[in-house]
């Protein structure tokens, strides 16, 4: 998370970096779900995780 902005911005390129950090698809962020998951204090499963289409 830059500066803990990036779930507040809610636009559809940051929706998709936090889409594939959770998911495991961005390599540069290791760890992520574990971090997010601990973070919220909730447990995140990444096979529900879908993003829809850009409008």
């Amino acid at each position: 998370m830059h500066d803990k902005t990036e779930l507040l911005r809610g636009d559809h390129a940051t929706i998709s970096i936090i889409f594939r950090n959770l998911t495991g698809q961005n390599p540069v962020s290791p760890g992520y779900m574990e971090m997010m998951n601990k973070e919220l204090g909730i447990t995140i499963d990444p096979s529900k995780l879908w993003i829809g289409k850009q409008t």
